[in-house]
């Protein structure tokens, strides 16, 4: 794995030129850290892209006492987690798959429902209905 400091890149050049090194560095595994997140291709590639923002803004104030990947996962990490607690995102999106399992499992609790409506449980156990009427 290639590691690179903040040293490592010359401060000679212009900060759109370091911020343009450290994307083609580390852009693929921004993105896929953010995707283990929130588990959407789309989002992920908005927050790798908050990210490179971030990194531009306060490239200047990074410390160097660490390396400069531990500062951009963090900060990915951070902007994923402040997307998932964000407004817009507040709903989990669950696969279409999962949902139709759990509209199935409440139909079937529905109808269980009403099928003991008229029953009475044993106080030992919920599994055997005593029917009161007969």
């Amino acid at each position: 794995m290639l590691k690179v400091d903040i040293a490592d890149l010359p401060y000679n050049l212009d900060k759109e030129k370091q911020i343009d090194d450290l994307m083609n560095l580390y852009s693929q595994k921004v993105y896929l850290l953010a995707y283990s997140y929130v588990k959407d291709r789309g989002l992920a590639e908005d927050i790798s892209q908050e990210v490179f923002i971030k990194c531009y803004k306060s490239l200047n104030q990074f410390r160097g006492e660490s390396q400069i990947s531990s500062w951009i996962y963090r900060i990915t990490v951070n902007t994923a987690k402040d997307m998932l607690r964000s407004k817009g995102f507040n709903a989990l999106s669950f696969r279409k798959p999962f949902l139709k399992i759990l509209q199935r499992v409440r139909a079937l609790r529905r109808r269980r429902s009403s099928r003991m409506s008229g029953k009475r449980f044993c106080k030992l156990s919920l599994v055997c209905p005593l029917n009161i009427a007969s």
